[in-house]
């Protein structure tokens, strides 16, 4: 059986150069948490654009520094950027007073009651 262009040793193709030098980053680790991200990524804007009935828009940036070294040898640094939409925010309305605190109901003013002289209400005639 021969070997696979994933094996430590074999060249890998032209075409599979990326992956394969992903997967060595890090014994796999980085390869796996990247491709973790990814999906995540995708997941989340599938829920997004479900839930606003519109399109979203996300970015996945996969950076790879290299360092050339005099001996042949190549050092890869990667790293990945994921920027996610903003969620989508409702607006609240509350209501505040002179202090800056804030109520779900207007606030209502403490009324100054005052003792009013002669006793009884007049009576109110039915029409």
């Amino acid at each position: 059986m021969g070997r696979s262009h994933y094996d430590d040793d074999a060249p890998a193709p032209p075409n599979e150069t990326l992956g394969a030098a992903l997967r060595k980053c890090e014994d796999g680790n980085f390869y796996n948490a990247a491709g973790a991200e990814l999906q995540a990524l995708i997941s989340d804007l599938r829920v997004m654009a479900q839930r606003k009935g519109a399109d979203v828009k996300g970015s996945f940036t996969l950076t790879i520094k290299l360092h050339m070294g005099r001996d042949g040898y190549v050092g890869l640094t990667p790293s990945v950027d994921v920027k996610k939409p903003k969620p989508l925010r409702l607006e609240t309305t509350v209501y505040t007073d002179e202090d800056g605190d804030v109520s779900a109901r207007p606030i209502e003013k403490q009324l100054q009651l005052r003792e009013v002289s002669g006793g009884v209400a007049p009576e109110r005639k039915a029409l």
